[in-house]
């Protein structure tokens, strides 16, 4: 068998300890302090917070002006009947409305709306039609549904 030689083995032990050492001096010296660290990273958090807060505290537009119809559950009518009616009675291009999207809402109701800005004009008068068309039937309910800013101060 070989011998165990001591000093070789402690040698090897000391250049390691001393490759240890120096990649943590370069470490060290590559590295920002951490109170400038610190800063930054305040320096971030602050200015996510503020971009948040102006996001929340900004109202936007509607981009679409919206109608919203919905049937009592009783009602002899059915969406069907009330849209072909509507249709035929209401021309959309005396409303000046060019383009009218069509979708159900998420109690079955239907969603009218027109896609563009500035339209809430357009869009009450054709609620407007719609409603002394329908008057006399009951269970057929229209609203105007609006964004409103609800901020306090």
């Amino acid at each position: 068998m070989g011998t165990w030689n001591a000093d070789s083995k402690s040698e090897s032990w000391k250049e390691s300890q001393k490759k240890k050492t120096a990649k943590a001096k370069a470490a060290e010296n590559n590295s920002v302090p951490t109170s400038q660290q610190d800063l930054s990273q305040q320096q971030r958090e602050t200015r996510d917070t503020q971009t948040k807060q102006k996001a929340r505290d900004k109202v936007r537009a509607p981009r679409r002006a919206v109608i919203t119809m919905t049937v009592a559950p009783g009602s002899q009518k059915t969406y069907a009947e009330i849209m072909t009616a509507a249709k035929s009675k209401i021309s959309l291009q005396e409303v000046g409305i060019s383009d009218l999207c069509v979708r159900r809402s998420i109690t079955g109701g239907l969603i009218l709306e027109i896609p563009a800005k500035d339209t809430s004009a357009k869009a009450d008068n054709l609620a407007d039609r719609l409603r002394q068309l329908f008057k006399n039937e009951g269970g057929i309910r229209l609203s105007r549904p609006m964004k409103k800013d609800q901020r306090n101060g």
